[in-house]
């Protein structure tokens, strides 16, 4: 027989999920290390989030390993029954990285019978938990970390590192025994059906051999909640924490006990009970451990077991996961337990219907237990009240589009598929924060009937003031019918709000996605119980069909013209609150801000996403400097996930400008050559010009003088907001238009005879060059510089400033000639054009005789 001094102190850790107000008020002997808390879930989707009971159809599971088993088990030799022993050794999957120092995994399977495609899962916890000291310290000697963990995830060929996001490392009191946790909701989510597969888990604190008769161990746990609409209704909770039973032998047994409440079971028929357990140190070889329920309204006890323990052996290092598998699939554990089981709950002798608390203790004795979580589950009562939301407007429904100041008709008619009557009954519909109060009317046609008020926490108005709440008070109970009977309807309007400071600046848009909810309340007649449910939107059709208890959700889409009349928004998409130009200038005033949104509004200097925020509450005027301050805007009704962003900036400009002098011709088109800085493109101001150095007013338009003459003006970068307008240093530039050079107009004809001889002479002025240019008849718009080759035999000759014509022929008959003037100041200008005719002319027959026809022309 082995003597007390010689029994390993077996410690064992229950680490789970559990659905209800979990209180430890009675334990004996125990070290209270971390009070329990209700675990709840940031990263869980609507309307789950931060929920207390996961209240839904569907279940838990659990999946899980150890990560240190006795070696002997895959090499020689007979593998013994406790972890105390020099053959612990790290086991390692096969093809895992050299860097990894141990591993397994395990397989979400999904329920049968169930179709997988209407599961969703809602909420995943990882725990772990091991020994390799006897210390509070986070890092084993080996290296490894108590507050960190490597996942892969189904379908990844490369593990990701985690870091506990709650972790009680151990202590002497505990034997260094630590558990370690992290929410991994918003990364299984990511996976969609691809979630139910094998998941790995490596690299769990812990450390081969033997160091006392205490053992170590090392392994891990999922908590899986997911919804059904083809399964039950169940209450699901969790909490951890951590206590510690310490005791030196049988003769002084310690024990505790856990007082829960808060879930509500069905009112009628059998009472399932579903429970889910993590341990630590549990040995197969050593008994005396045990965990109890106690009986629906009495003094006893029932203490538990599952398939592969004893009611005086619970945690004896089996993994019960069934469905799911695991790799490696051995049957010891090596003091790592992981149980799911159903409780017997015949003739509900546990749970009764209807009840909403009872109790659990746990003891051991003569060893060492430790306690930090627990998964309980019970068939939920739940009202089978419906009020379905729908439009009525035409060619609307869930996820269609809308536009700002649309106006939409809802419906909602109220059944009663329960078994029992509801009193007090009340209908809420939450307005979304992008929708203005129209209308709302009971209609007197059903039995139900009583009044529909609008009320918003923060206005009475709902012209000015989007979201708030209808409230319908039934005037009388809620009777139990037919099925489909309609007991009352209520009809009311809603228009989508056109407030840009809205519907432009929430992150990621999500306002955009207006969704329209609310809850039926009251209370059961024959149960006493209260409740409340969400609206139904619609219901699936086919495999999976059932009630949708969600947002109905309309879609806002924002055109070109409306966004072109909205403020322009920061690189960030911010709402931008600019003070201009005044130094002294160190706050905005609140109300200034404030009267841009809702009445109710709160706002924070911190990001809504990060823990903590709320401590960030801006109940004062905003601060204000030249660097850009966020922040952050969460409207009545709005979840802290969708928030709208502002910004407040002092904008004082330093920058300026480049711009160049410009000096054209009259009538010649020309640009102004400035440009702004690089910073002040980044800072996205814009260039205005100023008739004068120290105008505070900016010209209308860019300068465009067009007359001869110079002109000064000045151009600088600023900004023109709302608020106000700043500009900085303005920079001088001229614009220079030189008149055009002075032109004698030209003889309409030049008349000559054949084989005749002229010239035609031009006065030209001081200052001033002259061209000649010819263009033909036949093509009168196409003008050529006249060179002494462009006709032959020099018939038609460019002299300077006159034109001669030696020997006229038909060749240039015809002929279009003009004069091109240049100026000093390079500008051009022409003369009217002048056409040669040659004329039918008596001329002397002997070609050698000088011609009488021949004409000289002076201008």
């Amino acid at each position: 027989m082995r003597t007390i001094e010689f029994i390993k102190h077996k410690v064992v850790f229950i680490f789970s999920i559990l659905l209800l107000l979990f209180v430890v008020n009675k334990v004996y002997g125990q070290s209270n290390k971390v009070p329990f808390s209700l675990r709840t879930s940031i990263k869980a989707p609507e309307p789950y989030k931060n929920q207390e009971i996961y209240n839904l159809r569907g279940d838990f599971t659990m999946i899980g390993n150890a990560n240190l088993f006795d070696k002997r088990l895959w090499s020689s030799g007979s593998p013994g029954d406790s972890n105390v022993n020099t053959n612990m050794a790290f086991y390692k999957l096969t093809g895992d990285p050299s860097s990894i120092r141990n591993s397994s995994s395990a397989t979400l399977v999904h329920p049968a019978g169930f179709d997988s495609s209407c599961t969703k899962i809602v909420y995943v916890g990882l725990y772990w938990s091991g020994r390799g000291d006897n210390t509070n310290s986070n890092v084993l000697s080996n290296g490894l970390r108590k507050d960190k963990v490597k996942l892969r995830l189904p379908g990844s060929t490369s593990y990701q590192e985690l870091t506990a996001e709650w972790i009680y490392r151990g202590d002497s009191d505990s034997r260094g025994i630590y558990s370690s946790y992290i929410d991994i909701t918003d990364k299984i989510l990511t996976l969609g059906s691809n979630a139910w597969g094998t998941y790995s888990v490596a690299d769990i604190a812990t450390r081969p051999g033997e160091i006392d008769n205490t053992g170590l161990y090392g392994g891990w746990g999922m908590v899986v909640i997911y919804e059904n609409p083809l399964m039950k209704w169940r209450d699901i909770t969790v909490y951890d924490g951590f206590s510690v039973l310490n005791a030196s032998g049988n003769d002084n047994a310690q024990s505790g006990i856990l007082n829960v409440s808060g879930f509500r079971a069905a009112q009628s028929g059998n009472i399932n009970i579903k429970m889910g357990m993590m341990a630590g140190e549990g040995d197969q070889d050593i008994t005396g451990d045990y965990f109890a329920i106690k009986k629906r309204v009495s003094t006893n006890w029932e203490t538990l077991r599952h398939g592969t323990n004893q009611t005086n052996n619970f945690f004896n290092s089996s993994v019960l996961i069934t469905p799911n598998t695991k790799n490696p699939n051995y049957l010891n554990n090596y003091g790592f337990d992981i149980a799911m089981f159903d409780l017997d709950n015949t003739n509900n002798r546990l749970i009764n219907n209807s009840q909403t608390s009872t109790s659990f203790k746990y003891g051991t004795a003569g060893d060492t237990f430790a306690i930090y979580n627990i998964v309980f589950a019970v068939d939920a009562y739940v009202p089978l009240v419906e009020a379905e939301n729908k439009v009525t407007t035409p060619n609307i429904s869930h996820g269609s589009e809308v536009f700002p100041e649309d106006i939409i008709d809802f419906q909602i008619d109220l059944k009663n598929k329960g078994s029992e009557a509801i009193l007090d009954g009340a209908l809420e519909i939450s307005i979304p924060s992008t929708m203005h109060f129209v209308s709302a009317s009971i209609d007197q046609s059903f039995p139900v009937k009583g009044t529909a008020v609008w009320s918003h926490p923060a206005s009475t108005n709902p012209n000015l003031t989007a979201g708030g709440k209808i409230t319908w008070v039934f005037d009388r109970k809620l009777t139990v019918g037919e099925l489909e009977e309609i007991h009352g309807r209520i009809n009311y309007s809603l228009q989508v709000s056109n407030d840009c400071t809205l519907l432009t600046s929430s992150v990621s848009d999500c306002i955009l996605t207006s969704g329209v909810n609310g809850k039926v309340t009251g209370k059961g007649e024959l149960s006493g119980h209260d409740f409340d449910i969400s609206l139904v939107r619609g219901y699936t059709q086919g495999v999976c069909s059932a009630a949708q208890y969600d947002d109905l959700n309309l879609n806002i889409t924002l055109t070109n013209d409306f966004l072109a009349n909205c403020p322009s928004l920061s690189p960030e998409g911010a709402r931008e609150f600019k003070v201009y130009c005044d130094p002294s200038i160190t706050f905005i005033e609140r109300n200034t801000i404030a009267n841009e949104y809702p009445k109710g509004t709160k706002f924070y200097s911190q990001e809504p996403s990060m823990p903590g925020y709320e401590t960030s509450l801006v109940t004062g005027d905003f601060p204000v400097d030249t660097q850009s301050t966020m922040y952050y805007a969460i409207l009545p009704g709005m979840t802290e996930s969708c928030y709208l962003r502002l910004t407040t900036f002092l904008e004082i400009v330093t920058t300026q400008p480049t711009v160049s002098d410009i000096e054209v011709c009259y009538h010649t088109p020309y640009t102004i050559p400035a440009a702004l800085s690089n910073q002040g493109a980044q800072a996205g101001l814009e260039l205005y010009y100023f008739d004068s150095p120290t105008s505070e007013l900016p010209l209308a338009s860019v300068p465009n003088p067009t007359e001869p003459g110079v002109y000064t003006y000045y151009v600088a970068e600023g900004n023109i907001g709302a608020n106000g307008s700043c500009f900085g240093q303005r920079v001088a530039f001229t614009i220079t238009i030189n008149e055009l050079p002075l032109v004698d107009d030209l003889s309409d004809f030049w008349e000559l005879c054949p084989n005749a001889d002229g010239v035609y002479s031009y006065n030209l002025l001081p200052g001033q060059t002259l061209v000649w240019q010819y263009a033909l008849d036949s093509n009168q718009l196409v003008w050529s510089d006249l060179q002494p080759t462009s006709f032959n035999g020099d018939v038609l000759l460019p002299q300077d400033t006159q034109l001669v014509i030696s020997h006229a022929n038909s060749s240039i008959d015809k002929v279009h000639i003009r004069v091109k003037i240049i100026n000093d100041k390079g500008c051009v200008n022409y003369s009217y054009k002048m056409q040669i005719s040659i004329k039918a002319c008596n001329a002397i027959s002997n070609p050698t005789l000088p011609s009488k026809a021949g004409k000289s022309i002076s201008n």
